[in-house]
């Protein structure tokens, strides 16, 4: 009986590795298309067709961030066009992290400057020639 529930257990977590396999596939165009349309809208950000003969299964797209970009490191991706392995996907996911990595990096440095404006605008002239900021 022991042995009934391990095989019986063993084939149930065979059976969801392949239906969250099977999910994450299915997803996949969609966040591919969504990765694109970031790399190519994001200053510093790049996406390239890398076709290896002429089977769908072996295009692939390289995702670069090529020059230094504030808050992300230089990165290079290489994701296929069908997901083939867990390997590929964590590639996305690691790809999708650089993008999120740098809207949080505009985010901050926005409200960086918004702060620095407000305290500015509470500044009198005087206050702001003792900072240097304005000359008398």
């Amino acid at each position: 009986m022991s042995r009934e529930n391990a095989a019986t257990r063993k084939a149930r977590e065979e059976r969801e590795k392949i239906e969250a396999f099977a999910k994450v596939k299915a997803e996949h165009s969609e966040r591919l298309m969504m990765l694109m349309s970031n790399y190519a809208n994001l200053p510093g950000f790049s996406f390239t067709a890398d076709a290896d003969g002429e089977q769908t299964a072996s295009l692939a797209f390289v995702f670069k961030t090529s020059e230094y970009i504030p808050g992300v490191w230089e990165t290079e991706y290489h994701i296929p066009a069908e997901l083939q392995t867990w390997d590929d996907y964590y590639e996305l996911e690691n790809a999708e992290r650089v993008v999120s990595s740098y809207h949080v990096y505009v985010a901050e440095e926005d409200r960086k400057a918004q702060v620095r404006s407000e305290a500015l605008a509470k500044l009198n002239k005087e206050e702001r020639q003792l900072l240097g900021l304005e000359k008398s």
